[in-house]
Formats: C-alpha cells, structure tokens, sequence
C-alpha cells in the first residue's frame, strides 16, 4: 500500500440515481459514468458523504462500489465513501470497500459527534489498524 498517493485532476464525488422504483438505476450510472469519462475525469468517489449515501442499504452501497470498480480503467483513480457515524461503522464500510479492491476511501470526520482533535486522530488511527487503505481526509 502506498501511503503517498499522488491525487491529481478531476474526480466527482458520484450521485447514485435511482428509478422510480427507487432501486438504483444502473443503465443511468452508466451513461453518467460515461459522461464524466468523456468529460475528461482522471477518478471516481463513488458514496461520498454529502449525498444519498446515507440512506442507502448497505447492500446498495456494495453493488454501486462494484459497479463503479468494473467501470473504471486501470489509470483511473478509485477513493471509496465509507463515512458512518461511529468508528465501527467506518470499519465495516471501510473493510468492505477494500474487499472489493479500493485502495484509498474517503473519511469525513464522524457526524453528530464534536470530536476533540486526539479523539479524531484515534479514530482515523483505528480505522487505519483495522483495514489496510489509503485515507483522504
């Protein structure tokens, strides 16, 4: 694992569009996905924490990290969303993210909680013991 990832370019934080069966709508992913490539992006962050992440199964949250996986060329940057709002929960997301083969995730620091700085740097700290990852904090 290398711990000096060099980030660089365009890599939107991904929207998950659903039907109106509100299951995920992956023939919309696609051509979303496409988009973006066309447009010039160098990677991806599939489940970012300001969108419908939140209120996704984790189940839905799994099938759009692989769906997102198989999309991406080998050049093509992968950071995972794993937020959740206690360090066990981060862990579990996190470690199901790197089953799938994402290297680096992307961690906010844990909602409805005011952490004191010592308190944030053990929580990252711990996450990182538990799975082998790049963070992008």
């Amino acid at each position: 694992m290398s711990y000096n990832v060099k980030l660089s370019g365009i890599m939107p934080a991904l929207v998950t569009p659903f039907d109106a069966d509100n299951k995920i709508d992956f023939g919309a992913f696609d051509k979303l996905l496409t988009h973006f490539r066309d447009a010039g992006v160098t990677g991806w962050v599939p489940n970012g924490s300001t969108g419908e992440y939140f209120s996704q199964t984790t189940e839905e949250r799994r099938v759009v990290l692989q769906f997102v996986k198989d999309f991406v060329h080998e050049d093509e940057t992968l950071i995972a969303g794993t937020n959740a709002p206690a360090t066990r929960e981060v862990i579990e997301q996190t470690a199901m993210a790197r089953q799938i083969d994402y290297e680096n995730v992307l961690l906010a620091p844990p909602f409805y909680t005011r952490p004191t700085q010592e308190e944030l740097i053990k929580h990252y700290e711990t996450v990182l013991a538990e799975v082998d990852v790049n963070l992008v904090l």
